[in-house]
């Protein structure tokens, strides 16, 4: 019983972000890649970092990995998981193990990074709405590219789905826990 609520307090001071080296509550984004048959490509999240050298040294300690500097900080690990990051953001990437070779991780990763302070890459204003949303979790989902995967899905013929009805459409899903109550909502 000692033993339990020592390890309860270690990993509840692990899980800590000024422990972490990275901000691991509140908004940050999560975005799943999903490939034309609908089937999942890769996952990346993106936070921000409180401590760069604090959160080198635990991302090492917890993940493993070997560590490559270019650009930015890389760590990877054999299973498939790559991390970069620099003084303002980590992203972590989680391929799906059969494309491990077809996709380049940590070129994925580097344009996330390059591209934050790109003014030429021009978002929807939903998108950009969105990304400044505070919900505890949310969704955002473009109506031709899942209205595709479905189709795929489900064995359907893609001649007969004319992606131009979605084109510039999106679906938000919001989900807030307040006082103990869950309210989903979802807007198109």
């Amino acid at each position: 019983e000692e033993y339990k609520g020592m390890m309860n307090m270690y990993v509840l001071n692990t899980l800590k972000s000024e422990n972490l080296g990275f901000k691991i509550e509140g908004n940050n984004h999560v975005v799943v890649v999903v490939n034309e048959t609908g089937e999942f490509d890769y996952v990346f999240f993106m936070a921000d970092v409180l401590d760069e050298k604090k959160m080198s040294k635990n991302l090492k300690f917890l993940i493993g990995g070997s560590k490559e500097v270019k650009d930015y900080n890389y760590l990877t690990t054999s299973e498939g998981v790559v991390i970069a990051w620099d003084e303002k953001n980590v992203i972590g990437l989680l391929q799906n193990p059969k494309n491990k070779k077809s996709t380049n991780s940590i070129s994925i990763l580097s344009k996330l990074l390059d591209s934050r302070d790109d003014n030429s890459i021009k978002s929807s204003e939903d998108l950009t709405d969105f990304l400044e949303r505070k919900d505890d979790i949310n969704a955002f989902v473009y109506s031709d590219v899942y209205s595709k995967m479905t189709l795929s899905l489900s064995g359907m013929e893609n001649d007969k789905f004319n992606s131009l009805d979605f084109k510039d459409r999106n679906v938000v899903f919001s989900g807030n826990i307040n006082n103990g109550n869950i309210l989903f909502e979802s807007s198109f």
